[in-house]
């Protein structure tokens, strides 16, 4: 019957009184809607000192250009195409300009995109940029263990009890 929804502030409030922590969050909309949410995320991470310390994801391409221009020290995560050029330069193993990726993290699924992302390749040519590899939504412990055992930098899952049991595993 206590169960409700929380704002992000109140949200903040609560874990940023306890530690710091760090987050991700995704804009879920496009167009004005998504550009308004972009504006309010950034005020309130910068209000409560999370900003260095939040990666924020869309699926959206305008979402993605409007953070770029409007709030370039807004850390993010790729874009669905910025995702697949990233992709095509780990599978030939093109070299990058430093200044290359705009994006901090690859927020992937291990195969919706056709093509299987959950691989040591593309863990590796990440991580030699300095981008860190999340994958969602994994809740599977098989295909937790192989992740894990990639080097992956975070696994995003429905059912957080069974990730804690995996990660018991190698302690």
């Amino acid at each position: 019957d206590d169960l409700r929804i929380v704002s992000l502030e109140e949200a903040l409030t609560y874990l940023e009184s306890n530690d710091n922590y760090h987050y991700i969050i995704e804009i879920k909309n496009s167009g004005e809607t998504g550009y308004e949410a972009a504006d309010i995320l950034y005020a309130t991470l910068v209000k409560y000192g999370a900003l260095q310390r939040t990666v924020v994801g869309t699926f959206h391409n305008e979402i993605t250009a409007y953070v770029d221009t409007t709030y370039p020290d807004m850390l993010r995560s790729a874009g669905f195409n910025e995702v697949i050029e990233f992709y095509i330069y780990s599978l030939l193993k093109l070299p990058a300009a430093e200044d290359k990726w705009n994006f901090v993290a690859l927020q992937i699924p291990t195969t919706d995109y056709t093509v299987n992302l959950g691989t040591s390749r593309l863990v590796n040519y990440a991580h030699k940029h300095n981008i860190a590899v999340q994958y969602w939504t994994i809740n599977d412990a098989d295909e937790m263990r192989h992740l894990i055992d990639l080097g992956c930098d975070c696994i995003m899952t429905d059912d957080p009890v069974l990730l804690k049991s995996v990660l018991e595993e190698y302690k």
